[in-house]
């Protein structure tokens, strides 16, 4: 089954894309030399095949040195080079790890002392924080590379320039969905694995950019390049939608909001400066089921996110109840790289909690009510307490502190070991030289006396979520 579903009904399109999957398998993918993307900076054409030789190149280069098997990181932005670079880790058979491009040294230096990467590929504006990374850890001996530069790419191939094989289409005529994706999704998301590998067995021209994905550079792209499909953020249509009107979405065919939950307010106000034929989709998924647990359904109200069937504790709802979503299927993780606990405190014979409560209605499609793991989304990126907590805890005087989730941003509560020890601006200058922006505490700093804890002296987080909301109402969380 194309899609990763409870026990859930395939509609005709899955089964069709299984069927296409099937002679995939059998037969092999192969594209067609005059199918091209977009450079959205430079407006350059670039053809399937000529990212296909650069991907074969690079392949071949990889292999030679020995990277079959190993571990390869990623911190780059979504353009074609880092697709040609993304095809070549899979032709070369060696694992990927992209990094969010907003990461710090911090976080570069912990994920390179986790999965020991042979090679580091890596944007010129990131070249400069992955070297001081590796410095600090002098007995890894990465190579890095930076990957935006032609030329570099270039002389990394060492002659490695060959002709990939000839190809043969599979079908005369293979069904394009759509005519143009925008890809603004951030390299380590699964959207941006999915889309850039289906599109080009669909044919399917990609949009990307280097260019950080601001308001003003994502308008100015859908003027210029009239994509007909793409994905946004619930963060980002909040700051997209005073600044567009609806010659901007004219283009626009489908549109999926993805990546953390969004108001019906939100949804309504969206679909109304596109157009009136388009379809716009709420959509869930995780990373554990590799994407989409729920799919669109055209004409559905806007906040329902599809059509899945939902457990809780083993025990299957009926209409019109509520309960957290399990997920069984071939498409789960079989594992949480060196956290074994972890993932047998997600996992239950098989099924995936993903820790999301939600509403399944009279016609069997599901509401997304609310989060019930600890962790959480903000600015379309994953959020973990435990992270900042560790970060907050690291400032001399600082004897506990929570994090939690709020409409803006993450915000802390803090115990000082005395009074006056700390202060806000050491706590949020020590998270900003830490931590990627999404996991700075925009809603700010509480200092308490005290936080709620259970017998066994874990903290009640649901109690501490609802404190701080308190403490900003009353303007002492700031």
């Amino acid at each position: 089954m194309s899609y990763s579903v409870v026990r859930g009904k395939p509609y005709a399109s899955q089964l069709y894309l299984d069927g296409i999957l099937d002679e995939v398998l059998q037969s092999g993918v192969t594209g067609a030399k005059g199918r091209e993307g977009i450079n959205g900076v430079t407006g350059e054409k670039i053809t399937n095949f000529q990212i296909l030789k650069q991907a074969t190149s690079i392949a071949h280069t990889l292999f030679s040195k020995g990277a079959r098997g190993r571990n390869v990181m990623f911190v780059m932005r979504n353009h074609q080079a880092m697709a040609a670079v993304y095809f070549a880790v899979l032709f070369a058979g060696t694992v990927p790890f992209i990094m969010f491009p907003n990461t710090t040294v911090s976080e570069i230096t912990h994920f390179l002392k986790l999965i020991e990467p042979c090679m580091v590929f890596c944007d010129e504006e990131h070249h400069s924080d992955v070297n001081k990374a590796l410095e600090s850890i002098p007995e890894m001996k990465t190579e890095v590379k930076m990957s935006d530069k032609e030329e570099l790419l270039k002389d990394f191939a060492n002659g490695h320039y060959e002709e990939p094989d000839d190809f043969q289409i599979f079908h005369s005529q293979f069904p394009r969905p759509t005519e143009c994706c925008m890809l603004l999704s951030p390299p380590q998301w699964i959207t941006f694995t999915n889309t850039v590998t289906t599109c080009v067995v669909y044919r399917v021209p990609v949009l990307m950019s280097k260019n950080k994905p601001t308001v003003e550079w994502v308008k100015e792209m859908l003027v210029t390049f009239r994509p007909t499909w793409t994905f946004f953020g619930p963060e980002f249509v909040k700051t997209l939608l005073p600044a567009i009107t609806e010659a901007h979405l004219s283009s626009l065919k489908c549109l999926l909001v993805l990546g953390a939950p969004s108001s019906i307010e939100l949804m309504a106000a969206l679909k109304e400066k596109l157009p009136s034929s388009a379809i716009l989709g709420d959509v869930y998924g995780t990373t554990e089921t590799q994407g989409y647990i729920t799919t669109v359904v055209p004409g559905e109200r806007l906040k329902s996110t599809g059509q899945v069937l939902v457990d809780d504790n083993g025990k299957k709802l009926g209409l019109c109840q509520s309960g957290e979503l399990y997920v069984k299927g071939p498409s789960t993780i079989k594992g949480y790289y060196k956290n074994q606990e972890a993932y047998e405190e997600a996992f239950s014979d098989g099924w995936f909690r993903t820790g999301d409560l939600f509403y399944i209605d009279e016609n069997e499609r599901l509401f997304y009510l609310e989060r019930k793991k600890f962790g959480f989304k903000f600015m379309r990126a994953h959020v973990s307490p435990e992270e900042v907590e560790l970060v907050i805890g690291s400032v001399p005087g600082v004897a506990e502190c929570v994090v939690c989730a709020t409409e803006t941003g993450p915000a802390a509560m803090v115990i000082v070991q005395h009074a006056g020890d700390v202060t806000r601006e050491q706590i949020h200058n020590t998270v900003k030289d830490t931590l990627s922006e999404h996991k700075q505490l925009h809603a700010g700093i509480a200092f308490v006396r005290a936080l709620p804890h259970t017998h066994s002296g874990k903290i009640k987080r649901e109690e501490c979520k609802k404190l701080v909301q308190e403490l900003i109402s009353v303007g002492e969380c700031f």
